[in-house]
């Protein structure tokens, strides 16, 4: 998958550490990572202008790939939403080691077949930790 001209790189790990070339998410076609932020309304009634403070934030990535179950990365994250177990989604923009990571849970993967017959995966997450940083091995 490319992004801003890099080869970018998703990983998933079963345990809070650095993932390897073996976590890999093979087959991706496309990955999505927006962390918001919720606004709130301090307005006091009366007042001309809207105040707001920043509420909880969010950090749900989503993940859409060539189904193969088969695949370390996809397995696990199927495994991950038959148990309801969290696991750890690695970003790296660029492909090099630097990532960026936030434990989630699977909470599914609407399945689609084409005209062709080819087969995705929408992986749907919700980010259970906070966003952190991972090396790569």
């Amino acid at each position: 998958m490319a992004t801003a001209g890099y080869q970018s790189k998703v990983y998933v790990t079963t345990t809070d550490t650095g993932p390897t070339s073996s976590d890999l998410i093979n087959g991706i076609t496309s990955f999505s990572w927006s962390p918001s932020r919720a606004k709130l309304d301090t307005s006091v009634l009366g007042e001309a202008f809207t105040n707001a403070m920043a509420g909880k934030s969010t950090n749900d990535p989503s993940v859409s790939a060539l189904y193969l179950p088969a695949d370390t990365g996809q397995g696990r994250l199927i495994t991950a939403f038959g148990s309801g177990a969290t696991v750890w989604v690695h970003f790296s923009p660029d492909g090099g080691t630097a990532c960026l990571k936030v434990g989630v849970i699977v909470l599914g993967y609407p399945l689609k077949s084409d005209q062709g017959g080819v087969v995705t995966a929408e992986y749907q997450l919700a980010s259970t930790t906070a966003i952190g940083t991972s090396t790569a091995s």
